[in-house]
């Protein structure tokens, strides 16, 4: 007969206290892990980038602590990859036994009801919405049904080198709540040093073309504007007044000028290398380059601030995406199984302060507590959680939204030079791609 989740749940907590008390030290590999494991749980991400070795070790320890009775294979691909597999998986429910997406993603696979309602297996695993601050955890729900377990928070966010800051200003300015755009130019005009050659200047920022798209909608959200609303989903909302004021803000920061020369460095080089290299005051990127961007060096001295408040808008907010582990209708799944997930996400939430080290922001308020995430460059951005926007639970934000890197990056270069043209354009290529859905 087939233990219920919460027996099985009890029955693991115990065989884990009376092997911490023996003192049971772990043996062999991961094969030997895996054979004698009771459970074995396919696990798919996408953590394939600089972050990747935190989760590889999350995983690997909670299979050395569960030895003899949970297995967790943890399958990380390319994230384009990573999305191609989930959706060829959904023609036989062959998707893997857990799988961590973004939550920009959910309402897609919500309508293709795809996903598994999770509220009890989160439930038996002590996790509840209390535990999360803001608007995180509603992420993952649908028809008061927990469909989605919030893991973090990943805002694009602000960088800037502590040597570089002019005279005259603050880093506690560029922390402030009131922090603005304007300032912010001030603060590259100032930093700016020219020189003849390219790879000798000191510039203001080291901008990053390939988040275009991302620095729009944080601008978009500072004005009040939206993206598009569930009633109408093919309709883009943010070609409006809005949209134009973001667009505007936007194309201001590459082309603040002094002496007839920009003070941002140029499309096509490595924004990150030269931000490390200690040529420049500020950049843009997501908080998951933090762990590389933040390690202190003779020339760079990195901290992290959200992104600067655009003239006239109502206050300093931005939007950020998040991963969520999600159960997908699959062949394989059980009550063993869903006892051992259910333990597999308690044991991952718990040790939230370890995967945040990667470069994430916690969305839990007991992680937010913990010394080793408060010591993190990047751990206070928690504090201001509320001034964090979530992507609207609609199934075509992303592929409305995918057309605005393209103008606005184009807008940037000096390429278009019509703000209210280029954000139109986009959301007429965005509503085209959505009518195909």
């Amino acid at each position: 007969m087939k233990k219920s989740l919460k027996l099985f749940a009890v029955s693991i907590a115990a065989f884990m206290t009376a092997a911490t008390m023996a003192g049971l030290a772990s043996c062999g590999g991961d094969d030997a892990l895996k054979s004698e494991a009771k459970v074995t749980l396919s696990y798919w991400n996408s953590i394939s980038g600089s972050d990747s070795e935190y989760m590889q070790n999350l995983v690997r320890d909670f299979n050395e602590d569960y030895k003899g009775e949970i297995y967790v294979e943890n399958d990380t691909l390319l994230e384009d990859a990573h999305y191609q597999r989930i959706l060829t998986s959904f023609t036989d429910d062959s998707t893997a036994d857990i799988c961590l997406v973004h939550k920009s993603r959910l309402a897609a696979f919500e309508r293709q009801e795809r996903l598994r309602d999770m509220t009890e297996i989160i439930s038996s695993a002590g996790i509840s919405a209390d535990d999360y601050v803001s608007d995180v955890w509603d992420s993952g729900v649908f028809d008061d049904k927990v469909y989605a377990l919030p893991y973090d928070v990943l805002p694009v966010v602000l960088y800037y080198n502590r040597e570089l800051i002019p005279e005259g200003y603050t880093e506690e300015q560029i922390r402030s709540d009131d922090f603005s755009l304007e300032l912010m130019a001030e603060m590259m005009q100032a930093a700016y040093k020219h020189a003849p050659q390219a790879s000798k200047r000191t510039y203001g920022i080291a901008f990053n073309y390939a988040y275009t798209e991302q620095m729009f909608l944080n601008f978009l959200y500072q004005y009040n504007g939206k993206v598009v609303e569930a009633e109408n989903p093919l309709q883009p909302l943010y070609d409006g007044p809005e949209g134009v004021k973001a667009a505007t803000a936007l194309a201001s920061i590459p082309f603040v000028e002094k002496d007839g020369n920009s003070v941002a460095s140029q499309t096509g080089s490595d924004h990150m290398a030269i931000f490390l290299q200690g040529r420049a005051l500020f950049t843009f990127d997501g908080v998951w380059a933090a762990p590389d961007a933040c390690k202190k060096t003779e020339k760079c001295d990195a901290g992290v601030a959200f992104f600067p408040q655009a003239e006239g808008a109502s206050k300093r907010v931005a939007t950020a995406d998040g991963h969520c582990f999600v159960l997908f209708k699959n062949k394989s799944q059980s009550e063993e199984k869903d006892a051992a997930i259910s333990v597999f996400l308690k044991y991952l939430v718990e040790h939230s302060d370890v995967w945040c080290q990667g470069g994430k922001v916690a969305a839990r308020a007991d992680v937010m507590e913990k010394d080793s995430y408060k010591n993190l460059e990047w751990g206070y951005l928690s504090n201001s959680l509320e001034n964090i926007i979530s992507p609207p639970k609609v199934y075509t934000y992303n592929t409305l939204i995918e057309p605005i890197g393209k103008y606005m990056s184009q807008l940037c270069e000096g390429k278009l030079t019509d703000a209210s043209a280029a954000i139109a354009q986009a959301a007429k290529d965005g509503k085209d791609a959505a009518e195909q859905l």
